[in-house]
């Protein structure tokens, strides 16, 4: 049973990210530092920076932070969970769904064919007994010998079953560049159905859940599947000191080729003429590293938001105000001090709304706002529910 209740678990939160690390007062979790940004949402602790992080950069002239931010950042490749280190020669780095390699040949960043691998490792079975991926198929239609643009029309193909997972494929800028092929067709695997690629699972959840998009996809953790199964080195899983407590620069860690040489030596294909998608920063990058500060002493909170409305509608406030859905101006808090004025921005699309803490909430973090109705629907849809934002502290209503 103890081993059926770890498996049960360890599934969950692959497909689930981890709730990121609460910041400090005086910092936020996480900020720009020479060259690259420093992240502590994946420290494994509740202390925020004092916990530690992960730096991704372009230090050595090896450029991770530049492809990290020109391919999604933290929205597509998620959080980074691990230093940089050396495997058979090659300069690597872990996210929560990615691994980051830098080769010396092309002089490129590419990811690793992280299912491609765990699939020659005999994964497979626990893989799909897990749930957490189908096994790899081939097309009715495929031969070894097959040209790839040929092989890529056929794998398309699977796609067209499930339009949500089809719509969050090819709406990711360098799309084959980030996930890779389709390596299966979509399989239903109970609460969600499922489709494999050659570096991420895509689930197509089948009920309303927080950290879906607004189609209910949401991407396996490649990275952190790699971690829970030892295949990343204990010492650069090890967080480091936030950069201003950091000394002279330790010496990379090395992975053992004898069990890892397969992940970053299995063949990368180049993108081709059909990848015409456009490589993007996205709006969330731009905004951790660009947006205004504020004189008012706050964190910086990344998270996500809601919304509460008929039900509470003219209830008495935490400020001691009837509350109103209707006022767009108008959120609960339990980061800020009541009266507060907070800048609520949407991670994908800039879009921001300025709205006072005028009440508390029963909820916890990733959670970082309740807005009121309103408030809500200036930024999304409120029958989307939950959408990801950045919140800081602003010095008034303008």
């Amino acid at each position: 049973m103890r081993k059926v209740l770890s498996t049960i678990v360890l599934s969950f939160s692959l497909i689930v990210a981890p709730l990121p690390s609460v910041a400090s007062a005086d910092r936020g979790p996480d900020f720009s530092v020479p060259g690259g940004h420093f992240y502590t949402q994946t420290n494994g602790t509740s202390r925020g920076v004092q916990g530690g992080g992960y730096t991704i950069s372009d230090a050595d002239n090896v450029p991770f932070w530049t492809f990290f931010t020109q391919n999604g950042g933290i929205d597509v490749l998620g959080y980074p969970i691990s230093r940089r280190f050396i495997w058979d020669g090659y300069v690597c780095q872990a996210t929560q769904r990615a691994v980051l390699q830098w080769s010396p040949a092309t002089k490129q960043v590419q990811l690793a064919n992280i299912f491609d691998y765990l699939s020659q490792a005999g994964k497979d079975e626990w893989l799909l007994a897990a749930r957490l991926a189908p096994k790899p198929q081939w097309t009715p239609h495929e031969t070894p010998s097959m040209p790839f643009l040929v092989l890529a029309h056929h794998r398309f193909s699977w796609l067209y079953a499930d339009p949500a997972i089809f719509h969050r494929y090819f709406d990711t800028p360098n799309y084959y560049g980030i996930y890779g092929l389709p390596t299966s067709p979509v399989v239903d695997l109970g609460p969600y159905y499922a489709e494999r690629f050659q570096r991420v699972v895509v689930y197509h959840w089948k009920s309303a859940v927080p950290w879906a998009d607004d189609r209910g996809t949401s991407v396996g953790l490649a990275g952190d599947l790699l971690k829970e199964v030892g295949l990343i080195p204990p010492s650069a899983i090890q967080p480091e000191p936030a950069p201003e407590a950091t000394g002279a620069r330790a010496a990379l860690p090395s992975a053992s080729s004898s069990r890892l040489n397969q992940l970053l030596s299995a063949p990368q294909r180049p993108v081709t003429p059909g990848d015409r998608a456009t490589v993007k920063t996205t709006m969330a990058q731009q905004l951790a590293a660009d947006a205004p500060t504020s004189t008012i002493v706050g964190p910086i909170l990344v998270g996500v938001s809601t919304w509460y409305g008929a039900d509470f509608q003219g209830r008495t406030m935490s400020n001691g105000q009837p509350y109103d859905m209707w006022n767009p101006h108008t959120a609960a808090s339990n980061s800020y001090p009541l009266g507060t004025w907070i800048r609520v921005t949407r991670l994908t699309t800039g879009k921001s709304i300025v709205v006072q803490v005028t009440d508390r909430g029963a909820f916890t973090y990733p959670i970082v706002t309740d807005l009121s109705y309103a408030a809500f629907a200036q930024l999304a849809n409120p029958a989307v529910g939950v959408i990801g934002v950045r919140v800081e502290p602003v010095d008034d209503l303008d």
